[in-house]
């Protein structure tokens, strides 16, 4: 079934999660510094299958490609349930418009507005009414970071922030309070900017961010921090074998000196123990 918002393209390749039903969306940007949300963001899904694809022409997609199996230029949806029976959606972003560089002009809202948008109508169009944006605190891992003005996460913080709510200072799990600005790239903003004023009856927007550091090229530490997050608020259990498999890749890529798509490192039977075509 394909259904459309916008230029936005959704194609749903399961019936059943196409239907109206009380959904969490957890979103996650696969190439952060660290991956750390990537890790925990498979890690929630596993082995399952997407169950949405999404297609845009905005999208940042190379012009070149490999064949056989060649790397896919789409956003993916997958499902899953808590221990309540609780339906979940996953958005795993491949990629997203990059940060302006300096001389640069900045576009991402231009780029990046039309189609969060578009995927914040169809998914509460079945059932999405509440989001969670998935990150950690990326320009603390940039070079220049201004720590004295800016909040600076430590190793175990897990910081919430209530998009319904933005008066609301952000809060670490432990209850600590951050009283200082902390800088946000796009598009974790932007999710939930648009979120909250596309779905007036959401029952909640937060964005969870953990932990970054630029000299760590694998951060399973926070991983560990968000994938707790998601157990102790709602019950949703990860495959570790999966983050296991994915941690041995991103090793692997490490040590590349000419380091290729992410998405083309698996492909779709990567679970089997085939690791050596793209990501799914």
């Amino acid at each position: 079934m394909i259904t459309t918002q916008g230029d936005t393209d959704f194609v749903w390749h399961d019936e059943s999660a196409n239907n109206a039903e009380k959904t969490t969306l957890i979103v996650f940007q696969q190439n952060e510094v660290g991956f750390a949300s990537f890790i925990a963001g498979m890690g929630l899904i596993g082995s399952a299958d997407p169950v949405c694809k999404i297609y845009n022409k905005l999208f940042q997609v190379p012009s070149y490609n490999t064949i056989p199996e060649p790397t896919f230029p789409e956003w993916r949806v997958y499902e899953a349930r808590n221990d309540r029976g609780e339906r979940f959606f996953i958005l795993r972003m491949t990629h997203t418009y990059p940060l302006p560089t300096a001389g640069s002009g900045d576009h991402a809202w231009l780029y990046t507005y039309p189609i969060v948008r578009d995927v914040i109508k169809e998914l509460s169009r079945v059932g999405v009414d509440e989001l969670v944006y998935l990150t950690t605190n990326q320009m603390q891992a940039a070079v220049g970071y201004e720590g004295n003005a800016y909040a600076t996460l430590h190793p175990k913080d897990v910081v919430v922030f209530d998009f319904c709510l933005p008066e609301d200072e952000p809060m670490t799990m432990s209850g600590k309070i951050i009283s200082k600005d902390l800088v946000m790239p796009q598009p974790s903003w932007m999710f939930g900017e648009i979120f909250t004023n596309y779905v007036p009856e959401a029952v909640g927007c937060w964005i969870v961010i953990g932990y970054a550091n630029r000299e760590m090229f694998i951060d399973t530490q926070t991983a560990g921090q968000l994938l707790h997050y998601f157990d102790h608020t709602y019950g949703l259990s990860h495959d570790t074998e999966t983050m296991d498999k994915i941690v041995l890749l991103l090793e692997d890529l490490e040590q590349l000196t000419d380091i290729p798509t992410m998405d083309r490192l698996m492909n779709d039977t990567w679970y089997e123990g085939d690791f050596s075509s793209e990501w799914v």
